[in-house]
């Protein structure tokens, strides 16, 4: 009997253990999260301060991030002709007025209403191509079972 009464403590010990390791575990595990937290609004914080700078010093000769900026500027046009490329093979274009794509040939943004202008293709001049002489084919004998329909005959 005093086998499963010690059993019994033990079991009940234990259980305790696991029980305020895994509140441990918990409060750790909120911590860390509130961290995680703190981090990211630094790294926001960083990018905001950075793109302020980039902003107030782009195309400033001199500058001490100048080759950052150029590269920032060469980035944005780069994306800019990838989205074009995109648009172009879904066969949409944004419309000017609140920025939805939209089908290329619609003359009304579905989304707001406003009126879009079909922008006309650009077509290079060509150079003028002249004709070349249209020469009279050879008549056929007798293409109608023996009746000719050329009049001179």
């Amino acid at each position: 009997m005093s086998f499963l009464k010690g059993l019994g403590k033990k079991i009940s010990e234990t259980g305790q253990g696991a029980a305020q390791q895994a509140k441990i575990f918990a409060e750790v595990t909120k911590l860390k999260s509130n961290i995680g937290d703190e981090e990211d609004k630094i790294d926001a914080l960083y990018k905001e301060i950075g793109k302020a700078y980039y902003e107030a010093h782009r195309g400033v000769e001199g500058d001490i991030f100048a080759v950052q900026c150029a590269a920032i500027d060469e980035a944005k046009i780069k994306i800019t002709e990838l989205n074009q490329q995109i648009r172009d093979i879904k066969g949409v274009q944004v419309c000017p007025a609140c920025g939805a794509e939209i089908e290329k040939n619609s003359g009304f943004c579905s989304a707001c209403g406003a009126a879009v202008v079909i922008a006309e293709p650009v077509q290079e001049a060509a150079a003028p191509v002249e004709a070349a002489p249209v020469e009279a084919a050879p008549a056929e004998a007798a293409p109608m079972g023996g009746i000719s329909l050329d009049k001179t005959e």
